[in-house]
């Protein structure tokens, strides 16, 4: 007699040899004879089959604020860009302008491991101009700069406040990037001026106008900004200088080539994410899912990635239009693949909610914000080797067939 219990046995026993079973290419058919005499046979359905398991949406697009993160992005390659604003918060009162001077002022730049692009150059440029109006913690690529690169928001045909090359010595070095020191005065005596400051100072924008790579910077570590405006004044009475540091809040923007269409493409810091829809109505209405697999593998000609190498970690998410969102995440392995080796609560999801609904691949973690690998994935139509496959197994029991 068929029982709970059973089933539960028989689902331990199946969970111990699914990595055993092979993937079927054909319509549901029965693996073979019984597991055991006497107990339910396992049965697969794959996307490659007649089943129509998978269909691709192709590429999602949301564009994220980032800002005050701890590792920031900024440079430029041949398609693909990493901007930056900098807002100046914690201005010192300062003595009359006509007793002192600034002498020295530069940003305070920590560079990172990662690299995209021109992997081997060890300088960046770095050109700022003046913010002309207020911005916000929310503030992305798109409500800065329209389509053209035009933008309200500073005047690049103005007077640069700074314009030099960084140089790379090793990672988390500090790199000084020169301010203009007067125009640094001119900062310190509006920003004593609480009145003032909210009227005029609205920070810069940092752009890189080479191609060479981008590269990754700290911003924090802990709860301390590292990313900080270092300045030198002097009275003019005095022979030896003062040292005042600005903290600042920042802002990222990355902005890379939208997917074309059909094009399947996972990107952080952009961010681009890859969805496909599911249809699970092929599984036989009384059976039971037993396991499920989704797979996924890197089309490595088409992908553009960092010196550190594809993502190393890639998210699966359903989210349900009732519910609790379902989020799995697995690591690449060494044949650029990425398997999600049990995904059998969303199809028990899907089963019970009409049997379709949409999955989503995205980065994972640091992966979203902090770095920008451009992965594109094989397609449904891309050769057998390569293509995405959700396979189910399941098992009816006897007593219902």
């Amino acid at each position: 007699m068929f029982s709970l219990s059973n089933l539960c046995l028989r689902a331990v026993f199946i969970g111990c040899i699914l990595g055993s079973i092979p993937a079927c290419n054909e319509l549901p058919t029965d693996l073979g004879s019984d597991i055991i005499p006497g107990t339910d046979s396992i049965f697969s359905l794959a996307s490659d089959s007649a089943g129509g398991l998978l269909t691709s949406k192709g590429t999602h697009t949301e564009r994220q604020p980032l800002y005050n993160t701890p590792y920031l992005l900024f440079g430029k390659t041949k398609d693909t860009e990493a901007r930056l604003f900098i807002e100046f918060i914690n201005y010192p009162a300062v003595k009359d302008p006509s007793e002192w001077d600034v002498v020295e002022s530069s940003l305070e730049m920590y560079p990172q491991r990662y690299c995209l692009g021109d992997t081997t150059s060890s300088t960046f440029q770095v050109r700022g101009y003046n913010i002309t109006q207020s911005w916000s913690s929310q503030i992305t690529w798109d409500s800065v700069w329209a389509a053209d690169g035009s933008t309200p928001y500073y005047n690049a045909a103005g007077t640069p406040v700074c314009d030099a090359v960084g140089t790379v010595t090793h990672t988390d070095s500090v790199v000084r990037i020169p301010f203009n020191n007067d125009e640094t005065k001119r900062w310190l005596v509006v920003g004593a001026d609480s009145a003032r400051r909210k009227q005029e100072l609205f920070g810069i924008v940092l752009l890189c106008p080479t191609v060479s790579s981008i590269r990754q910077f700290r911003n924090f570590d802990g709860s301390v900004q590292k990313m900080l405006l270092r300045v030198v004044t002097k009275h003019r009475d005095s022979t030896s200088p003062d040292t005042l540091f600005l903290m600042s809040s920042v802002a990222g923007f990355v902005n890379s080539p939208a997917a074309s269409e059909n094009e399947m493409v996972i990107q952080g810091a952009r961010v681009h994410s890859t969805q496909f829809g599911i249809n699970v109505n092929g599984v036989p209405e009384h059976s039971v899912v037993v396991g499920a697999t989704f797979r996924v593998s890197l089309n490595m000609a088409q992908s553009v990635v960092g010196n550190e190498g594809p993502d190393e970690i890639l998210e699966l998410r359903y989210t349900p239009a009732n519910g609790r969102q379902l989020r799995f995440q697995t690591r690449i392995t060494s044949a650029n693949e990425y398997v999600f080796p049990n995904i059998s609560a969303i199809i028990q999801h899907l089963r019970a909610n009409g049997g379709s609904g949409t999955i989503e691949l995205l980065p994972a973690d640091s992966y979203v914000t902090w770095r920008t690998n451009r992965l594109v994935l094989h397609s449904l139509t891309d050769p057998e080797g390569g293509k995405p496959k959700l396979t189910i197994l399941y098992t009816v029991p006897t007593m219902l067939r």
